[in-house]
Formats: structure tokens, C-alpha cells, sequence
């Protein structure tokens, strides 16, 4: 959302407008009430007028949840293909790569929160809606079959928009393959 264009100080004696800095402000989708930025940041980008919750992204979430320096990504070289050969999907993958700065819509690592181990996956909706493709379900199968092996818990933190038409059934069947590894 684009900051800092709600306001413009009027110069005085007929001089130019100067604009206020962008990033300054923040404006509520849900209250419309506009409050310091570092407010809402220090509120974990909650509004504190009316407790509306803004999207966060995978890494908002990540440094916000675990102990400091404590997450080790893992499953990072798992990416996506086109299986269907789906018009524009390569172009697609690549832009949400260089968006987001993630392979694939869903970050899975190993961290600590308060000093206890265990298992992570945080899903980016800026990553194609945060929608289920077969390299966010290998990922999630892997964080589970992972866990037991390693006997850890595991936090999954979701944003989905649903299953990855580009993947058609491939998509589909990661819901069964989650289930069957989280079981």
C-alpha cells in the first residue's frame, strides 16, 4: 500500500507543496484511520485503532516468531517446474522469485523459539496467492516426515489461495500428501 501520498504540506508565500517522506504513515484498509508506521511495525503490523491484522510477508513473520538467528532454511533447492506446460507459468514463477526473494511461496527451515527446537514453514500470499503448487506440499510432507524422524514439533504459519491451477491435479493432490505426512 503506498504511503505518504494522503498528506501534502502547503508551503506558505505561494512556494511549492513539499510532500511528506513516503513510509511515514500507514492507512488502514479496514478503519481508514492513519497512524505512524512504526506504530503499526511495533504493534507486529497490527492497527492499533482498530486491531486489523495487514498481510505480512514470509519474512515479517520469520523475525517476528523465532529466537534471533536461529533459522536454518532448509529444502531451499526445491523449486518449481511447469509439469503442464502452462502458458506464462515460467514468467510467472520468476516474477514472485524476484518479489518475494523465495523459491517457491512456502519457507520451511529448521528454529528456535524461546530456546525449544523445531520445525518451520511459513507461507508468502505475495508468492501466486500463497497457493499450494507441488513444491509447497513436498515441502510441508518433508518438514512432517522430518519432524518425526527428528522428533520435533512442527509450526505451520498458511496464507493459501487455494491449489495451483498452473498444476492442475499435481496441485490437487498435495493436499492429500500433506495430510498423509502431517498423519
Amino acid at each position: 500500500m503506498a504511503r505518504g501520498g494522503w498528506f501534502r504540506r502547503h508551503a506558505r508565500n505561494g512556494g511549492t507543496p513539499v510532500d511528506v517522506p513516503d513510509g511515514l504513515w500507514s492507512k488502514c484498509p479496514q478503519c481508514s484511520e492513519i497512524s505512524f508506521a512504526k506504530d503499526v511495525e511495533r504493534n507486529l503490523q497490527v492497527c492499533p485503532k482498530c486491531g486489523f491484522h495487514h498481510r505480512l510477508k514470509a519474512s515479517e513473520r520469520l523475525a517476528m516468531t523465532v529466537d534471533e538467528g536461529s533459522f536454518e532454511e532448509l529444502e531451499s533447492e526445491v523449486t518449481s517446474v511447469n509439469p503442464l506446460s502452462f502458458p506464462d507459468y515460467p514468467e510467472k514463477l520468476a516474477r514472485d522469485v524476484s518479489k518475494t526473494g523465495l523459491s517457491d511461496g512456502m519457507l520451511t527451515g529448521r528454529a528456535r523459539i524461546e530456546g525449544a527446537p523445531l520445525l518451520l514453514g511459513i507461507a508468502d500470499f505475495g508468492f501466486m496467492g500463497g497457493s499450494m503448487g507441488s513444491v509447497t506440499g513436498e515441502k510441508i510432507a518433508r518438514t512432517m516426515e522430518r519432524a518425526e524422524r527428528e522428533r520435533l514439533p512442527v509450526v505451520l504459519f498458511t496464507a493459501s489461495g487455494g491449489a495451483r491451477m498452473q498444476e492442475g491435479l499435481i496441485s490437487l493432490m498435495q493436499m492429500a500428501k500433506t495430510c498423509a505426512a502431517a498423519a
